[in-house]
């Protein structure tokens, strides 16, 4: 029996999140079916004819449905929100979609809601928090926490026994170096190299990266 759930969000992250879902489809792996899509401020709706054929224009509608979500919201403060609103209406966050080609320990762990990319890898014992998003090719390396809403963008490195804060935003390329901890609500720029802690709320930047912000 094929799997129901709503996309919250209909952004270039629902589509690249969508893109997931057809190859676990494609591949036999999961079925899942992607009923509808709800965004509020939806553009470029093009992107996803014949693939999902049901766009709604609110959350709150998306709640009728009663089938689990997946907040498809690049961005991870906006996406805490939406996960707020939707806990507000009733609804129930899916189950970990993860794909097919992503490598996974058989110790690690990954909360509802969350979405890991293809070729991804999680080491032993990392946790992955809910409504996170795990993009192409990052790496979370041993020990290593990810807090709720947290973001990896494609081919970020983060070396072991590392702690992420919840809503950071990691951008393509970084690269976090072992034992460091991330606070709430931090940006590390595209490329930047993290050789210290980053306090909650700041943005860094560069190599070796530094705060620019505050």
């Amino acid at each position: 029996m094929r799997a129901k759930l709503v996309f919250l969000g209909g952004g270039g992250h629902a589509s690249a999140a969508l893109g997931v879902v057809e190859d676990l489809n494609a591949h036999g792996t999961e079925e899942i079916d992607v009923i509808a899509i709800a965004d509020d401020n939806r553009q470029r709706a093009d992107r996803f004819d014949r693939r999902c054929n049901t766009l709604i224009d609110s959350l709150e509608k998306a709640a009728d449905l009663d089938v689990p979500y997946l907040a498809s919201i690049g961005g991870s403060t906006l996406r805490s929100v939406v996960v707020a609103r939707a806990g507000s209406v009733g609804m129930n966050p899916c189950a970990p979609i993860v794909h097919h080609s992503a490598i996974i320990s058989a110790h690690c762990s990954i909360g509802d809601g969350s979405i890991v990319f293809q070729f991804a890898s999680l080491s032993a014992l990392c946790r992955v928090g809910q409504h996170c998003y795990v993009s192409i090719s990052a790496n979370l390396r041993h020990d290593s926490i990810m807090g709720d809403y947290s973001s990896l963008l494609p081919y970020v490195h983060v070396a072991g026994d590392c702690f992420i804060g919840e809503r950071v935003f990691v951008g393509s390329g970084a690269r976090i170096l072992g034992g460091l901890t991330i606070g709430d609500d931090a940006v590390i720029g595209a490329g930047a190299v993290v050789t210290k802690d980053v306090p909650a709320g700041a943005t860094v930047v560069g190599v070796p990266a530094r705060q620019i912000d505050g």
